[in-house]
């Protein structure tokens, strides 16, 4: 499950967002955890979503650009 978390950024004080994820264990999910794979930045990241054939990470950056990563790549640091 991907999860659009508020934020602030700390060296600016503005607010962001960031993409965190939780994943399926047994019949719980697991505590949410932030993503380290070129998911995050300083400003909003938000709106993400899989593309249909499940390969694919999609998110708008800063509400202005589409960003594409590979799924397994994104989940990486995050699946236990």
């Amino acid at each position: 499950m991907f999860l659009d978390v508020a934020t602030r950024n700390p060296a600016t004080g503005r607010g962001a967002s960031d993409i965190w994820v939780s994943v399926r264990c047994g019949d719980s999910w697991a505590e949410p955890r932030k993503p380290v794979a070129g998911i995050n930045s300083d400003g909003y990241d938000v709106f993400p979503f899989v593309s249909r054939d499940g390969m694919d990470l999609y998110f708008v950056r800063d509400f202005a650009t589409f960003y594409r990563i590979p799924l397994r790549e994104a989940l990486r640091s995050v699946t236990p």
